[in-house]
């Protein structure tokens, strides 16, 4: 029998055929694939697809769960096949606050294991306050964390201060955090991995070498942790903004009213992000994105502009390293 592919697999995603899932990866597991190489080269590329499908609008939200949640059963079955011995730990692993995104989190800690770490994973959008009181308990070597989109750094921040407050390192990884350590480094962690091979002999060095100074956990705040603490409250003011700028929203349905609610939500958060960490294009690069994505939506084409220009009447004057972000590139050709 042939290696399982990415492309069987995401067909089998697709027909949300959960059984079948799971036995093609088992049977590839038995035939001899490597527990690593089925998660780097099936379920991650096959679950990337997924989210790249929903985000074309090819995919319903219903969809995506499902997709998720047999992948997630295939992880776990194959969990049960791996012989761990761990030898060096404990990790605790956790998700950024915020961040519902917990796949990543999940393939990375069964990846852990597999390397002989004991590991504890916490799951999605941990509330950093709670973790202080976890960490003293189980008095981990290190913790992971997860960040998958960029517009919950404020939310991971709040995570390594509150891991940095009980003495504990932290090696910080995810999609959001791109190709080098600069953001990483700008929410605080002690070192920032690509994938789970480096965070692993990160992990071994720290043992071998001693654990890395850490930084000081001061609870300074910019601009970006008080975007983020009021995020809902700017959005539905913004939302009240575009109905006295757009005329045209009187005739909006329930449904674009709802994600045109969300889209500006989305745009503080994002711009909240790139504060945070003080990379302007994290905003500009969502900016782009969905910029590419509105035209999907029936009736919201064309209304990028006035939301930008709705968030920053509503954005406080005192923020000015906000408004100067969002001057930096207003949707050209919108209105």
């Amino acid at each position: 029998m042939s290696p399982l592919q990415m492309d069987e697999f995401l067909g089998l995603l697709g027909g949300a055929d959960r059984s079948k899932a799971i036995d093609a990866v088992l049977h590839s597991y038995d035939g001899g694939v490597g527990f690593d190489r089925l998660v780097y080269d099936v379920l991650a590329p096959a679950q990337i697809e997924v989210g790249r499908r929903w985000a074309r609008g090819e995919w319903t939200v219903a969809q995506e769960h499902a997709a998720t949640a047999i992948t997630d059963a295939a992880i776990g079955a194959l969990a049960t096949r791996i012989d761990a011995q761990p030898e060096s730990g404990p990790i605790v692993l956790c998700c950024a606050e915020g961040d519902w995104h917990s796949m990543g989190g999940r393939m990375a800690t069964e990846l852990l294991r597999a390397d002989d770490w004991d590991v504890v994973f916490l799951g999605a959008s941990l509330p950093a306050d709670q973790l202080p009181d976890y960490l003293n308990e189980v008095r981990p070597f290190a913790v992971g964390l997860s960040c998958t989109v960029a517009m919950y750094f404020a939310g991971a921040r709040r995570c390594v201060r509150a891991v940095h407050s009980v003495g504990v390192p932290v090696i910080a990884g995810g999609a959001a955090l791109g190709g080098t350590d600069r953001s990483a480094m700008s929410l605080g962690a002690d070192g920032w991995a690509s994938d789970v091979a480096q965070a692993s002999l990160m992990l071994a060095r720290w043992k071998e070498e001693g654990l890395p100074v850490l930084r000081d956990p001061s609870e300074v705040t910019n601009d970006g942790d008080t975007l983020d603490a009021t995020w809902m409250s700017l959005r539905d003011a913004a939302l009240v903004q575009m109905h006295l700028d757009v005329p045209a929203m009187t005739s909006y349905d329930d449904r674009n009213l709802s994600r045109t609610r969300e889209d500006l939500g989305y745009i503080i958060r994002f711009l909240s992000g790139a504060l945070v960490v003080g990379d302007d294009d994290v905003y500009l690069a969502f900016l782009a994105w969905i910029a590419d994505h509105l035209d999907t939506i029936d009736g919201t084409a064309g209304i990028l502009e006035a939301s930008v220009r709705a968030v920053d009447a509503v954005v406080p004057d005192g923020l000015s390293e906000a408004h100067r972000i969002i001057a930096l590139a207003p949707p050209a050709g919108r209105s």
